[in-house]
């Protein structure tokens, strides 16, 4: 079982209200590997979850919420409605739970509360999933990268785990990687460096086999830490994960590795890691040295546009467009990027 979602009420309640709100959590929840239940005392509350939302239907309902975060240790989310004294009692047992729990208001019990709760639950389902993960850090973070990861980490049971950049160069060894290559070849156009692509194609694998030696469900490479040992960057890792089946961040930057993780999880394929390059009152343009291939319908492979060697892959398809350096917004920009196919685990 994924995901319990358990509807809280007292003893005493309007059975007609507390079925009001099954029927929202049955309709948010479809699609999801879960079950719901109607819970009026802590017994009631059901085990072995990978995931718990407790909504407190009525008021009267705290001892509820506090036994579940008291006996469940997995990723749990508490949501209160706006009738019934449900917010009181949220408000009430909120200050408790809230160092892991999160927390989310339905505006009542319409269809927008359907949208709302939906959200709510798959980001609990993403939760779920990379509760207890790996991650592995090579090198040291880049010196820029000042937020903590620490506390999310905890929150979500990570372990992070961490490679000497001068352990990790001796795993870079040249070969072939059959399906890479193929997809590089699609490429509508190449600018290579001396060395290239092959150089880019040997650190990718190296870093997808330390992933798989460390047991390691994602990786963030820090560059700069052994670009002198290898004479490669890793962008190509991050352009190629739906071939390597490890979510890839950049950096070091175990903040935007743990995101990229829960978003791959949430979606079912890669994500994508990037900068804000520029903002418009309705458009946002993002950029990196990489993305991933899976999400392009096409794409072009130039030098690293710091170092000037190198490989990174830059794609584009009807509704996003990445791009290392545009100081202008794209003609055509339309939402956020799309999810690409399905992610075979393929040894490299």
């Amino acid at each position: 079982m994924s995901i319990c979602i358990v509807i809280a009420a007292s003893e005493r309640h309007d059975p007609t209200h507390i079925a009001r709100v099954m029927r929202i959590a049955e309709e948010a929840s479809r699609g999801l590997d879960s079950r719901t239940i109607i819970a009026t005392s802590p017994e009631d509350l059901p085990q072995g979850c990978k995931g718990l939302a407790v909504i407190l239907a009525t008021g009267g309902t705290e001892h509820i919420l506090l036994e579940a975060y008291n006996t469940h240790k997995a990723p749990m989310t508490a949501v209160g409605l706006p009738m019934a004294n449900s917010i009181s009692s949220l408000a009430e047992a909120s200050p408790l739970v809230r160092d892991r729990v999160h927390i989310a208001v339905l505006p009542g019990l319409g269809r927008d509360s359907v949208g709302t709760l939906r959200e709510a639950l798959y980001g609990l389902a993403a939760a779920s999933k990379v509760y207890g993960s790996r991650i592995l850090l090579i090198g040291e973070p880049s010196p820029w990268l000042v937020h903590d990861p620490a506390p999310l980490l905890e929150k979500l049971s990570i372990e992070l785990v961490k490679l000497d950049p001068e352990d990790f160069s001796a795993m870079v060894a040249k070969g072939g990687w059959r399906e890479a290559e193929e997809l590089l070849a699609k490429a509508e156009s190449a600018d290579y460096s001396p060395g290239e692509p092959e150089g880019s194609l040997s650190v990718a694998r190296g870093v997808f086999k330390a992933a798989y030696s460390m047991g390691a469900d994602a990786v963030s490479p820090a560059c700069i830490r052994f670009l002198h040992l290898t004479g490669s960057n890793a962008c190509l890792a991050h352009a190629l994960q739906h071939l390597g089946g490890v979510v890839v961040g950049c950096e070091g930057d175990i903040t935007a590795t743990l995101s990229l993780l829960l978003a791959s999880k949430a979606q079912g394929s890669p994500a994508w890691q990037a900068n804000i390059a520029g903002a418009w009152e309705d458009r946002l343009l993002l950029a990196h040295c990489s993305a991933p291939l899976s999400m392009a319908s096409r794409f072009r492979l130039r030098r690293h546009f710091i170092t000037g060697g190198e490989c990174n892959g830059r794609g584009s398809n009807k509704i996003w467009k990445c791009n290392a350096s545009t100081p202008r917004p794209p003609r055509a920009w339309s939402g956020s990027p799309g999810s690409g196919g399905p992610r075979p685990r393929a040894s490299p």
